[in-house]
């Protein structure tokens, strides 16, 4: 059955108007009734929406541009591409020479979070003051932790020599010196010269024996010398990815990691691994070597 418009209208009052339905409101029956009470209902949904609508709206207008922003300028031509390229290294290179220099007024340095660690979270990326820090507690293990033995005069309370060596004061597995009483040294450098006997004449003392007295205290050396270098590799990792995440758009941070930054910095830490090996080879020696060795550079 097809009807017009008008037919409709005619028919549907004329249904309503009979039965039950004639004492209803007139407008509370009929199409034309409910598409008011939808629009109504449509308009106050709207007016409860619209607001957090607009911020979500304003909230996504935001991060569009900021991705804009972070992507830099057009790069369609191969000059595009080459003046974002020079563009990205310089700014990379003046936030590394910022922060190895400790001039932290670049926006990628921030504040100072005094509430955190000094290597940790934002703080990380004032690199200079970070691995100064390790330096000096570098400087404190070697002093406190740097000998196998700790020699301690009678009535001395042994726990007065060790202190926290890490920025928590929790444990970084270096060993501690064990700690000997007077008589003990005593009875260990007299054991060490007994299995140093060599050619010396009777009374007299082996002249290696310092070597081998030498080369025992300072064993702990490479633990604590390796920890430290791999300390620093760690954070100079954390460091750049920082850096990357800064001032490199998204789709390059990745292959920029892993064809330049990676590669570079296996090869710093190796190259450091290295030169440890050479000082370790060089403490191996005998002590009057090391000393005319280094003597020369100290009195220049």
């Amino acid at each position: 059955m097809h009807l017009s418009f008008e037919e409709r209208n005619v028919a549907e009052q004329a249904f309503f108007c009979t039965g039950r339905f004639a004492n209803l409101p007139r407008d509370s029956v009929g199409v034309e009734a409910l598409r008011g009470r939808l629009s109504k209902v449509l308009l106050r949904h709207l007016v409860q929406e619209l607001p957090a609508l607009k911020e979500e709206m304003g909230a996504k207008l935001q991060t569009t541009r900021r991705e804009l922003d972070t992507r830099g300028q057009r790069r369609e031509t191969p000059a595009e591409q080459r003046m974002l390229l020079m563009k990205i290294s310089m700014d990379v290179h003046q936030i590394l020479t910022a922060a190895v220099n400790g001039h932290y007024l670049h926006p990628f340095f921030g504040s100072a979070d005094l509430d955190s660690p000094i290597s940790a979270g934002s703080n990380l990326r004032r690199f200079r003051a970070v691995v100064q820090n390790l330096n000096f507690q570098f400087a404190e293990n070697m002093r406190i932790r740097g000998h196998a033995f700790e020699f301690i005069r009678e009535g001395s309370n042994s726990t007065n020599f060790l202190r926290p060596t890490t920025e928590d004061g929790s444990d970084d597995g270096l060993p501690s010196p064990d700690y000997l009483p007077r008589d003990e040294a005593i009875k260990w450098v007299k054991a060490m010269i007994l299995r140093c006997r060599g050619l010396e004449l009777p009374g007299s003392v082996n002249p290696e024996v310092t070597s081998h007295l030498f080369r025992e205290q300072s064993a702990p050396w490479e633990d604590i010398a390796a920890l430290h270098i791999e300390r620093i590799a760690d954070l100079c990792r954390e460091f750049i990815d920082q850096v990357i995440e800064f001032a490199v758009p998204d789709e390059f941070q990745k292959q920029l990691g892993d064809i330049n930054v990676n590669a570079t910095l296996q090869d710093a830490v190796k190259a450091g691994k290295d030169e440890l090996q050479k000082l370790l080879e060089d403490k191996a020696r005998h002590p009057r070597y090391v000393w005319c060795k280094v003597a020369p550079q100290l009195l220049c």
